[in-house]
């Protein structure tokens, strides 16, 4: 019987990452998987495994098996969107995009079997994989979590100018580097803090 994987996190949170860790653990316990972003998904491929990619509630309007989401300091979430064009450094853009930020991590959250710290992701990838198998319940052994964390370090992001790639979801200029790296200012980092003092120390960040 098919089962469908659904990763659905606010976005800049770890949930690209989580979608192709997900992805090719399935590959390696169950060989035929289908990956796809949301308003991609066919329904009607033939797989054992469909992992799907989401963010926005309003396009998941199908039933699935797994939910996993993940989340992410809101002072490094800002920056990463303004790199990638996807909002503006002004206050109440910002505000905005970060009310419906926890307002979609919430809703993914409470429907999770795992809410991954992208954090964490970064400090203890081996321990997030394992994390990862576990609420999927699959067995997997050491050498297949070596292989999974290759193949996701040797990932490679498309041209600029380039749409998305439809398997890994990866957009060009998707990872930062000190060259691409966005500073905030002073105020707004301290209004991000002072905006959501307590969603930042219910996960840590504070």
């Amino acid at each position: 019987m098919k089962k469908r994987i659904l990763v659905a996190g606010s976005i800049r949170s770890g949930s690209t990452w989580l979608y192709n860790v997900t992805r090719m653990l399935c590959a390696e316990n169950f060989g035929s998987v289908y990956g796809a972003w949301v308003l991609d998904y066919d329904e009607k491929t033939e797989s054992a495994i469909h992992v799907v990619k989401a963010h926005s509630v309003e396009h998941v309007i199908f039933d699935y098996d797994f939910c996993l989401t993940s989340h992410r300091d809101l002072r490094d979430v800002v920056p990463s969107l303004i790199r990638m064009g996807w909002v503006s450094a002004n206050p109440q853009k910002v505000i905005g995009t970060l009310d419906q930020y926890i307002r979609t991590h919430g809703f993914w959250k409470a429907r999770a079997g795992i809410d991954v710290a992208y954090e964490l992701i970064l400090s203890s990838p081996r321990s997030m994989v394992r994390k990862v198998a576990t609420c999927l319940q699959l067995d997997i052994q050491e050498r297949q979590i070596d292989t999974v964390l290759e193949r996701v370090a040797n990932l490679t992001l498309p041209q600029d100018g380039e749409n998305h790639d439809a398997v890994t979801q990866l957009h060009p200029q998707h990872i930062s580097n000190e060259r691409t790296r966005i500073q905030l200012s002073p105020s707004l980092i301290e209004q991000i803090q002072d905006e959501y003092a307590d969603w930042q120390n219910q996960h840590g960040y504070f």
